[in-house]
């Protein structure tokens, strides 16, 4: 199985790097052959993976994180993050800041952090969902499993 990774740090200036498709390993502080399309811009770091399974790790600051298709890992580390997983069966995890996810399609796995998060997790298939410390709200199915949620809205 091939499996991608990123970790987004502070670029020096705005840069976007385009990372062949035969490449491994996605890291947007090297900015060389084992770099993905990372594009910093107003103090946000963004990443992007890929269809296949993704190791996308953020920065301390603001991300910008996509996950694309396949089986991610992504940690978003410190700072106010907006996550998406896309398509595939997702680990996320937020850390501390005030973040927004999206997990996407797929059997993904949530974990909130310190801060204020808000989880939109509705598409149908069972997630597992832990929202942390912090006032915290989800928008779940009514299969999805929720705990430490101090808001939690489901389908009907």
């Amino acid at each position: 199985m091939k499996v991608r990774i990123a970790v987004a740090t502070a670029l020096v200036a705005a840069t976007v790097v385009a990372m062949p498709a035969s490449a491994e390993n996605i890291d947007c502080s090297k900015q060389g052959p084992n770099s993905s399309s990372c594009l910093r811009t107003g103090g946000w770091t963004e990443t992007t993976g890929s269809e296949e399974a993704d190791r996308l790790l953020g920065t301390n600051g603001p991300n910008l994180i996509q996950g694309d298709g396949g089986n991610d890992y992504v940690n978003a580390r410190g700072g106010d993050d907006e996550v998406t997983g896309g398509d595939g069966s997702d680990r996320i995890y937020l850390g501390a800041g005030d973040d927004l996810a999206t997990p996407g399609l797929g059997t993904d796995r949530v974990y909130g952090g310190s801060g204020d998060d808000v989880i939109y997790a509705r598409d149908g298939e069972r997630d597992v969902i832990d929202c942390g410390s912090g006032r915290d709200r989800v928008i779940a199915d009514a299969v999805d499993s929720v705990k430490h949620c101090e808001r939690v809205q489901r389908k009907r």
